[in-house]
């Protein structure tokens, strides 16, 4: 994302852009609703704009468009580090399972989180 400029509160702009919704998301490459939630639980401030149809529009001044970028990476890089760990976690027995097996030709069915867990909620207590 190119955000030009940080500006510091005797820094900023007269006129400053407001983002909506849709840009900030096209900027980031996520879901719109993904940055609707992080405005949300962050409580990053916009403002509410309603047009002639009664239709609602977010927008986000520049400051929040760049908590949510910060926000938005902090996931990314926290979803890489959990995959990275769960990789590194193999054992080797459990990586020369997964690299050969003459019966299986889609090696995915090797691995455990492949497949939904079968066991309902309610009976995982039981099984204990």
């Amino acid at each position: 994302m190119m955000l030009k400029g940080v500006f510091s509160l005797t820094q900023k702009p007269d006129v400053q852009k407001l983002y909506t919704t849709t840009e900030i998301a096209r900027l980031l490459y996520c879901p719109e609703s993904q940055v609707r939630n992080i405005a949300a639980y962050y409580n990053i401030g916009f403002d509410k704009q309603i047009n002639y149809k009664g239709a609602r529009a977010h927008l986000y001044s520049y400051d929040s468009v760049r908590r949510i970028k910060e926000r938005y990476e902090a996931r990314l890089n926290k979803r890489k580090q959990k995959e990275i760990t769960a990789r590194l976690e193999r054992t080797p027995q459990e990586l020369a399972a997964l690299q050969d097996h003459s019966l299986v030709k889609d090696k995915r069915c090797l691995n455990l989180d492949y497949w939904p867990d079968v066991v309902p909620e309610c009976f995982k207590e039981c099984e204990e």
